[in-house]
């Protein structure tokens, strides 16, 4: 589990709980994928408005009201993550990917190599009718190659819940960015493909 640091929570006005749930998010990430995030800037928030040095350059818009549903999002532009206190552990995690998507790619916007995965994903699940892989946000993973990223990120790493079934789903109708999560990071434990395989989907 990588420590999450001081740096990345400074200043923010976040209840006991929501600290310790982004502390159980960092079982996702290596330390070095955190630590990397840090060194970009990467920082935490709550739900009111946003850290007070960004507020002459950046206004926030239709994310400053957050969704009950949506619980968290990322911010790429002052790369902060804003928590409702609502979010639980799985939010959080879906918020980081999308933070080190960002930073490892030095963008926002997907890789080529992701977007390919994403167009090879979407006829697959669409055109057979099938319910997509999600981790909290049901369709997300169809909206955008961004989301199919965080959402199968989220899905493959869960330190503490993960849903066999939501695996599978991600391991048929996406193996291409399966086989990614597989060889992107070590040390972070991994779905046992054999096990997988012998499953029905459901």
């Amino acid at each position: 589990m990588a420590d999450i640091p001081a740096r990345m929570l400074r200043d923010a006005i976040l209840s006991d709980d929501l600290r310790a749930f982004i502390t159980t998010a960092g079982g996702a990430f290596t330390q070095e994928q955190i630590d990397r995030l840090n060194r970009a800037g990467v920082r935490f928030w709550g739900s009111e408005g946003i850290p007070p040095e960004f507020t002459r350059r950046y206004r926030l818009g239709r994310e400053a009201a957050l969704h009950p549903l949506k619980r968290a999002h990322y911010l790429p532009q002052i790369k902060v993550i804003r928590l409702l206190q609502s979010a639980v552990p799985t939010h959080i995690i879906h918020e980081i990917a999308h933070a080190w998507d960002h930073v490892r790619n030095r963008t926002p916007q997907p890789s080529r190599q992701m977007r390919r995965m994403f167009n090879l994903y979407l006829p697959r699940v669409r055109g057979n009718n099938m319910l997509p892989f999600y981790s909290v946000y049901q369709g997300y993973s169809t909206r955008s190659p961004w989301e199919f990223y965080a959402e199968g990120y989220t899905v493959f790493h869960h330190p503490t819940h993960p849903n066999e079934q939501q695996q599978l789903r991600l391991l048929r109708y996406a193996p291409e960015l399966y086989d990614f999560l597989s060889g992107e990071v070590s040390g972070l434990p991994t779905p046992n493909r054999p096990y997988l395989q012998r499953l029905r989907i459901q």
